[in-house]
């Protein structure tokens, strides 16, 4: 793989690693008043629109990064492991959420 492609994912974590943590303190904002046990249904619904935030501010992210870089060699595979990385940061999201 060449240096370029690595360099974009290099920046693709540094952003997204920022975005990721943003959106969570915001759910945990958010979620601060409200009790898992008597608001179960409420704490569910505010976890899926912060996934779907972070999904959003993630794809948005993506599509900046694969239109700053339309020319780079193997740019199927940026694209594809870019959604992959999406998908890994959801992943990371909803276990985090679980934790608390």
């Amino acid at each position: 793989m060449e240096k370029d492609i690595e360099d974009i994912y290099v920046e693709f974590h540094r952003r997204a690693q920022a975005v990721f943590f943003s959106v969570f303190r915001d759910f945990n904002s958010c979620i601060e008043g409200v009790s898992r046990r008597s608001e179960e249904h409420e704490f569910r619904w505010q976890r899926e629109q912060y996934v779907n935030r972070l999904q959003q501010q993630l794809e948005i992210l993506a599509r900046e990064m694969l239109s700053r870089n339309e020319a780079i060699k193997h740019r199927d595979l940026l694209s594809q492991n870019l959604r992959h990385f999406i998908q890994d940061y959801i992943h990371q999201f909803v276990q985090k959420v679980k934790a608390l």
